[in-house]
């Protein structure tokens, strides 16, 4: 299988955050990367979503 991820992204969080962040998701069984992955994907999905709702009803202009 082929992984089609190749950028990395950095963030600055607080040393508590990525605490709970990490203990989170290996309770959720993923990485914090596949965590912070899948929270983006749906981000942008939403917002992607949003703007052809607002785009349906006002047009391109």
């Amino acid at each position: 299988m082929h992984d089609k991820r190749s950028a990395t992204v950095s963030a600055r969080v607080s040393p508590e955050l990525e605490l709970a962040s990490r203990t989170l998701a290996s309770a959720d069984g993923r990485t914090l990367s596949d965590l912070i992955e899948h929270l983006l994907s749906d981000y942008v999905a939403a917002k992607r979503r949003a703007y052809l709702e607002l785009r349906s009803v006002f047009g391109d202009g």
